[in-house]
């Protein structure tokens, strides 16, 4: 949650592009030391949870409201 104008609490939403980043993000650094201790693992597990049922919300609303198929993203690699 957020704070908007004068007080008010609004939700975060991220949009499915964002979502897509974030995931191809986390994947590519979990070597880099985001699953080191348990503690570090039990939060990236629940990252990547949350992240894949922000998705799943996307494709459902889409799929309900007779939108376009969902889009597939692809990201390069900075090395490449």
């Amino acid at each position: 949650m957020r704070y908007g104008r004068q007080g008010r609490l609004f939700p975060i939403e991220l949009n499915q592009k964002t979502l897509f980043y974030l995931q191809m993000f986390l994947h590519q650094h979990k070597k880099d030391g985001l699953r080191d201790t348990d503690e570090k693992r039990r939060a990236y597990d629940h990252a990547m949870d949350q992240i894949r049922k922000g998705i799943s919300k996307v494709y459902e609303h889409q799929l309900s409201k007779g939108l376009r198929p969902p889009r597939a993203y692809t990201f390069r690699n900075r090395g490449e």
